[in-house]
């Protein structure tokens, strides 16, 4: 099973008359990238909200956002009179040694500091432990979304993998019409370039079988297989979700045999093939891209 980085999760409830949303979304990222964005009373449990969530979702760049609508009665501001009235009294004077309009004092007055207060918010173990919950459920919703995109990634790699084994297997439809042809181009140079009354056939014989052997492909070609093999293993291992970064590992190792048999072809119906196979790599990296 595959998941993919990209992700959404959001889980609301009422708690303590509080009404509390938690919506988290995922993105794609080599490391585990958490912004929590929060009220400030719950500012203490940010970084155990970014531990949890490093054991939920593992990496991605991961925006979290913790809303919390007060009831009414926290809402209101209050009022410090005493405050107030101190203010209103001295631009009072103020304002009549400098004999202005105190036409618009009250307005001025509720903006000064500390006129109007907010009642204090605090966070109690109970609120917590339900807050705490809300916070698993939406990652939990994320990786839900998670798996269904990666169920799509899984299919899309499987057929890539599947097109590369077959555009290799082609392969050797042309592989002794290419000896042929890598041989008789040796000769025909040598022919041209050296007198055949010098030329040794035993001594040929052995040079050609040298020079054909450096472009034989059969290593790299159950290299490749080996790999395409190893890739479906990974692929289908059901005892971890996050193996995006060992799956790219292995797809490296794909490229290197694909570029080797290509700088080794010597022949366009198999260079047809290998670009045919490079392309259906780089889907698989750029699907893996966006892999857990």
């Amino acid at each position: 099973m595959l998941y993919s980085m990209t992700g959404f999760g959001k889980s609301e409830a009422t708690i303590q008359d509080k009404l509390v949303s938690i919506e988290i979304r995922t993105l794609n990222s080599k490391g585990f990238d958490c912004n929590v964005r929060l009220p400030n009373y719950l500012r203490e449990k940010e970084l155990l909200i970014r531990n949890h969530l490093k054991d939920e979702l593992v990496r991605g760049k991961i925006d979290v956002f913790i809303h919390v609508e007060l009831p009414d009665e926290l809402q209101a501001h209050a009022i410090n009179q005493t405050i107030a009235k101190t203010y209103a009294l001295e631009i009072q004077e103020l304002a009549n040694s400098l004999q202005i309009s105190t036409h618009n004092l009250l307005q001025t007055v509720l903006k000064l500091p500390n006129v109007l207060s907010v009642p204090e918010e605090s966070l109690d173990e109970q609120e917590w432990d339900e807050m705490e919950k809300l916070i698993y459920e939406a990652a939990s919703r994320v990786n839900d979304f998670r798996e269904k995109e990666g169920d799509k990634t899984e299919e899309m790699l499987q057929q890539a993998i599947e097109l590369i084994r077959s555009e290799l297997k082609q392969i050797e439809n042309f592989e002794q019409e290419r000896i042929v042809t890598i041989k008789e181009r040796i000769q025909k140079h040598i022919e041209q370039h050296v007198d055949v009354n010098l030329i040794d056939e035993n001594r040929l014989e052995q040079e050609l079988v040298y020079y054909i052997e450096k472009y034989d492909l059969s290593e790299e070609k159950m290299r490749l297989n080996a790999h395409l093999d190893h890739f479906n293993e990974l692929l289908h291992d059901e005892s971890t979700i996050a193996k995006g970064k060992k799956l790219n590992f292995v797809s490296q190792e794909i490229g290197r045999e694909i570029n080797t048999i290509g700088s080794k072809a010597n022949h366009a119906e198999i260079q047809r093939h290998v670009v045919v196979m490079k392309d259906n790599l780089e889907q698989i990296k750029e699907q893996l891209a966006n892999s857990l």
